[in-house]
């Protein structure tokens, strides 16, 4: 008897393992990245990370991509920095380049970390390193409360978009970005089914299209496929 499959698409890298497990649940998952990510590799970054690199910091880092990019710029490991991350994924990212210094503290989002740092003490100041598409909430917040934010690019991000012409049951996004690069060429049908790692995707969804929306309650690309297979499988 043949397998009704499901097939949903991923609009971001996925590790094999996520896709293993939904595969052995009927659930086939196709990637095609929508957005690449290119670490900025300038002297004048250059000369902004060799005397942040021998002195104690506080640093904000909310992605894997912006960890990567970082660990590839810096010209030694830091020993001195606390760090504040957005992710689980990117907290375990800060451990494994970045293993003599500390973390702080991990929150699920821009608010919850803001808090976080609230919770320990506000510092006169600390590192945002980022990408080039990032949201002004979690800087914003902290200028508010008298936090100086020094920002500092250490990745690209490169829209790469493509013309679909299969139809898929669900959708996975994990950023804003590749919302945008996604629609720029396609349309989902109208009973396909978006998953969003969070809420600012989410919102950068609702702003092309109709189709329902499930947000992950973590921020996490293995909780965005578990919410796909809890729904399809249901």
């Amino acid at each position: 008897m043949q397998k009704n499959n499901i097939t949903i698409l991923s609009t971001g890298a996925l590790e094999k393992e996520f896709v293993d497990i939904a595969f052995d649940l009927d659930i086939i998952v196709e990637t095609i990245p929508f957005i690449a990510t290119s670490p900025v590799a300038t002297a004048e970054l250059q000369k902004t990370l060799e005397p942040l690199v021998r002195q104690q910091a506080f640093v904000i880092i909310t992605s894997s991509n912006a960890v990567e990019a970082l660990a590839a710029s810096l010209p030694v490991s830091p020993t001195s920095w606390a760090f504040f991350c957005i992710g689980h994924a990117t907290g375990a990212k800060v451990r494994k380049y970045f293993a003599a210094s500390t973390i702080a503290a991990t929150a699920d989002n821009a608010k919850g970390l803001v808090q976080e740092i609230v919770n320990r003490g506000l510092p006169g100041e600390m590192i945002f390193f980022c990408g080039d598409q990032r949201r002004d909430e979690l800087p914003d917040q902290l200028r508010a409360r008298r936090v100086i934010v020094r920002e500092v690019v250490v990745y690209e991000t490169i829209p790469t978009p493509q013309k679909l012409a299969k139809h898929y049951e669900g959708i996975l996004f994990f950023s804003p970005s590749a919302v945008k690069s996604f629609f720029s060429l396609n349309q989902p049908g109208p009973g396909t089914v978006l998953f969003s790692i969070g809420p600012t995707t989410a919102e950068a969804l609702e702003a092309f299209t109709k189709n329902k929306i499930i947000i992950a309650e973590r921020p996490e690309k293995e909780e965005v496929v578990d919410k796909a297979i809890e729904y399809f499988k249901q």
